[in-house]
């Protein structure tokens, strides 16, 4: 069952390009890890302290691989030792997961398939 990881991670305006950019090798290398399918994290273009998070995985293991892996230690530590942070990021288990615009190209709230 897949699972989505989303949130953002609030810092003070004077690291937050820094940390970003200190931390792309991290987010390049856990792009590239077992089980990854997206892992992104951006600027709130709106908010000078907010990162927004998303990344999605395969399953719990290659979640959990991934919490054991260098590269999120190694972010960890890069914020840790930069300054101080506020989190508030979620992870979800998705059980449905069906496109947003049906075969006539309508955007749909509900979820119109026949099998969940």
């Amino acid at each position: 069952m897949p699972i989505v990881i989303a949130g953002s991670i609030r810092v003070p305006a004077a690291y937050r390009a820094h940390l970003l950019e200190a931390s792309q090798p991290y987010q390049v290398a856990s792009r590239v890890e077992v089980g990854c399918e997206h892992y992104i994290w951006s600027l709130d273009s709106a908010d000078d302290e907010k990162i927004y998070v998303f990344e999605q995985w395969q399953d719990e293991a290659s979640l959990a691989a991934h919490f054991a892996a260098e590269p999120y230690l190694a972010t960890l530590q890069l914020f840790a030792e930069t300054c101080e942070f506020e989190a508030d990021v979620n992870k979800y288990r998705v059980d449905l997961v069906e496109p947003v615009y049906d075969t006539e190209g309508v955007p749909r709230a509900d979820f119109f398939s026949d099998s969940p």
